[in-house]
């Protein structure tokens, strides 16, 4: 996991060696925080971008998700929400890995087993395989307006 805040993605580069990654960053830093949700092309990487305006996560519905194939680019545009992340390893499958969508679902770990990133505005996290997550819970009153980018691993190889 690398978390930060867009503002710095040049200082955290050397986290990046990859170019797709970086290809990914520049594009992103030239994105306004006014998109209507939807399906981006992200540059000329061949990777799309999604914009979701969400509401808050509602209690109950909480498991948490991974995937296998893909890591994940969250950058919050607007509004502030918090994404819980766990480890996968020991965590009990809700949902059996759907290969299509790429995700398994996951029940909650035990709060004492999970870390909080806060994210607003210009705050981003790469969330690899091995991180449960589980957004959009609300660290603010308005709506969320969030960018992913699905990155297939095989890429960063």
């Amino acid at each position: 996991m690398i978390y930060g805040h867009i503002a710095n993605w040049r200082e955290e580069q050397r986290l990046m060696k990859q170019l797709v990654l970086k290809e990914i960053f520049r594009w992103l830093i030239t994105q306004p925080d006014t998109l209507d949700p939807g399906k981006f092309a992200v540059g000329d990487t061949g990777f799309n971008a999604i914009v979701m305006r969400e509401e808050p996560v509602v209690p109950g519905m909480e498991t948490f998700e991974a995937h296998r194939t893909n890591l994940d680019i969250h950058l919050c545009l607007k509004g502030a929400e918090v994404i819980r992340v766990a480890l996968t390893t020991g965590l009990t499958i809700a949902k059996e890995y759907d290969a299509a969508k790429d995700a398994v679902l996951l029940t909650p770990p035990p709060a004492d087993q999970y870390s909080t990133l806060l994210m607003t505005r210009g705050m981003f996290a790469i969330l690899g395989p091995q991180d449960a997550h589980l957004p959009f819970h609300p660290a603010g009153e308005d709506s969320i307006l969030k960018l992913v980018v699905k990155v297939p691993v095989s890429s960063l190889v």
